[in-house]
């Protein structure tokens, strides 16, 4: 999965540096090996991180309950095995203690404001514009994320724990 999301990531950046940019061919292949490498290693340290939770809140459970807690962790059917689903509300309670606080929304307002004004100012050639608005409409992307997580994700995460807990 790492390698296949690295690999995607980096012909996307190929693609785009050679045909929104005047850049030579190298920097293109530079730029894709280095957003390959990078979006690969974020995925592969997210589910070791993933692994390493599961292991440490299912225990001795066999790998088909340590999966079944993960499921029921996040949704489905709360599972009538005790330790399945001990080992659930613990990884609710991780999760819900990585989400980020409902304060990230307020970044938003300064990330409109930044894209719209660079956006808006810029008299510099189309090319220059979009390599400068495509880090700002994934900045917006991420932030959106990250108010997706801070409001829904928080709140079911909450449901879930309350539900697992009874």
């Amino acid at each position: 999965m790492p390698v296949a999301a690295g690999a995607t990531a980096g012909a996307v950046v190929i693609l785009f540096v050679i045909s929104a940019t005047p850049a030579p061919w190298p920097a293109a292949l530079a730029c894709g090996a280095l957003a390959a490498s990078l979006i690969g290693s974020l995925i592969e340290r997210q589910a070791r991180a993933r692994r390493e939770l599961v292991r440490t809140a299912a225990g001795n459970l066999p790998p088909d309950a340590a999966a079944a807690a993960f499921h029921a962790a996040g949704h489905g059917e709360i599972p009538a095995d005790p330790a399945v689903r001990e080992a659930a509300l613990k990884i609710a309670r991780h999760q819900l203690s990585l989400t980020p606080p409902k304060s990230i929304a307020l970044t938003i307002f300064p990330l409109f404001g930044a894209t719209a004004v660079m956006i808006a100012s810029t008299n510099a050639p189309g090319w220059v514009l979009v390599v400068f608005a495509l880090p700002a409409a994934l900045a917006l992307i991420c932030t959106g994320v990250l108010t997706w997580q801070a409001f829904s994700r928080a709140n079911r995460l909450r449901e879930r724990i309350r539900l697992l807990s009874t």
